[in-house]
């Protein structure tokens, strides 16, 4: 029993140890975004959709210019059904979101009390009062490490020799090309 114990913790430390040099723990830093006030649970149900209707779009599109496929006609047929959901989910999610928003922002102008609070909001609405990125660089220095980084890269590629392209056989064409062919 005790040699069993033994084993299967040594094959665990194993396991773990393998694991940990295939796939190592990294720290990163993930940043809560506040979501729109004006996005409830319409919003969230309508993004949901949205993105399972871009996976199936993406996961008929793989099967698609998957080699083994058999019925190509059908397959591509699925693509542009499942396209053309996404896309009208899409745009129905885009309306509902800007429906939202406009209802919102029109239902706080309408609730303020006064001039100052009117304005307040609108400031708020557009953006204003808020803390620049970054103060310890300005414009010039921002500007000016772009002109030194153009210039750097004219100069390094200066004496290369000009670009040579070469021209097609005749009879080739280019009829029709998918991202999952790169």
């Amino acid at each position: 029993m005790l040699s069993r114990v033994i084993a299967k913790k040594s094959g665990m430390f194993f396991l773990r140890h393998s694991v940990d040099q295939l796939l190592p723990v990294r720290q990163f830093v993930r940043r809560q975004r506040s979501t729109d006030p004006w996005f409830d649970k319409d919003s969230r149900a309508a993004k949901r959709s949205t993105r399972r209707l871009e996976r199936a779009f993406a996961a008929a599109s793989r099967r698609a210019a998957d080699p083994a496929c058999s019925d190509v006609t059908a397959a591509a047929a699925k693509v542009a059904s499942a396209k053309d959901a996404w896309y009208s989910e899409r745009r129905s999610y885009c309306r509902l979101h800007h429906r939202k928003a406009t209802e919102f922002w029109q239902a706080k102008l309408q609730s303020e009390s006064g001039p100052r609070r009117t304005w307040r909001t609108v400031d708020i609405l557009l953006g204003r009062g808020r803390i620049p990125a970054s103060t310890a660089i300005d414009v010039e220095e921002f500007i000016r490490f772009f002109v030194d980084k153009v210039a750097k890269v004219r100069s390094s590629t200066s004496d290369a020799p000009p670009p040579v392209y070469s021209s097609l056989q005749s009879g080739v064409s280019f009829r029709q090309f998918s991202y999952h062919m790169v």
